[in-house]
């Protein structure tokens, strides 16, 4: 089984070192791998930064409490900052581009700051999510503690809802909400929805595991594949070795984040002539090598017929969950 990019078809042919999985051939984002994140970020944590992290959440409760978005902002583009500083595998390779970082900062933080401020959303997560949590029903058998399959979907359903409404309500909040990686808003819910499954597994009787994989398009799983024909590259950002499958066009270089033009000829440094594969995101590009300035670079909506009618994603995809019988 092979992990497919949902935007060129492609499977995932290299291993996933950060939690968010890039494609080897077109560049884009696939999906979340949880294991990745666990296994690279679990040394990372010490008390010091749990307790960072817990004065920046108590900070945002009290911005929330007293209305105040701006303080809540702010106190967010922190939190995201110590956590990308201190456990970066749980996040994107991307980060090592600055422009990248920035952007998926205030994502994130804007983002939070619209389920805490939006009444409607904060109906979702304050209220229906917590009643979907409290509803959750767990019994120990043979092979561990198990939850009951139509109580785990009712809370997959229910946090399922709530990304979608807070993808549509992005357009309505105080400032554009972008996320760096995005482009159909299918492929960043199942990535969301792979981070859930992954998380309860272990906990799911075979009922639950199996709606939510087909419902999700997980069927597949990642893996190492060998590429005998693969070819080396050296990446034009930070000089890294970069592996390229065979038809690959770009992928992202796991050494600084940045996106790479495999599919062009790579170019010789005019200073010390190494040979570079060109980074497609970075602007004012130096060699990694020997410094020489080579080269400057610069760096919708969606919509689907379902049921016989044209209408959007996103709208598509809460009626299609809804749909869905919770398994028994």
């Amino acid at each position: 089984m092979k992990t497919i990019c949902p935007s060129c078809g492609a499977a995932k042919a290299t291993a996933a070192q950060y939690a968010y999985v890039y494609c080897d051939y077109c560049g884009g984002y696939m999906d979340f791998d949880m294991q990745s994140a666990l296994t690279f970020t679990g040394q990372m944590y010490d008390e010091k930064y749990s307790a960072d992290c817990e004065k920046f959440h108590k900070a945002r409760e009290r911005a929330k409490a007293a209305g105040d978005k701006k303080a809540f902002i702010k106190i967010g583009r922190g939190l995201y900052g110590l956590q990308m500083e201190k456990s970066p595998h749980a996040w994107s390779v991307r980060i090592g581009d600055p422009s990248y970082r920035a952007t998926l900062i205030e994502n994130q933080s804007q983002v939070d700051a619209l389920m805490a401020f939006d009444a409607d959303l904060a109906h979702i997560y304050d209220v229906k999510l917590v009643e979907a949590y409290n509803g959750l029903k767990s019994a120990m058998t043979p092979s561990g503690l198990k939850y009951s399959s139509a109580s785990v979907w009712n809370y997959f359903r229910v946090n399922y809802e709530g990304l979608v409404e807070t993808m549509k309500k992005r357009s309505t909040w105080d400032v554009p909400i972008v996320h760096p990686d995005e482009t159909d808003p299918r492929i960043m819910i199942k990535g969301w929805a792979s981070a859930f499954l992954q998380g309860w597994m272990p906990y799911l009787f075979d009922a639950a595991k199996q709606q939510i994989i087909e419902y999700a398009g997980l069927e597949s799983e990642y893996l190492k594949a060998k590429l005998p024909d693969a070819s080396q590259r050296t990446c034009g950002k930070c000089g890294g070795p970069i592996t390229a499958p065979p038809g690959s066009r770009q992928l992202v270089c796991e050494g600084c984040g940045y996106t790479i033009d495999v599919e062009s000829a790579e170019l010789p440094c005019p200073g010390c002539s190494a040979v570079l594969s060109i980074p497609v995101t970075a602007d004012a590009l130096s060699c990694p090598h020997c410094g020489t300035r080579y080269r400057d670079s610069g760096s919708g909506g969606h919509t689907v017929t379902y049921n016989g009618k044209t209408m959007d994603i996103l709208d598509a995809m809460i009626e299609d969950i809804q749909r869905a019988k919770p398994p028994k």
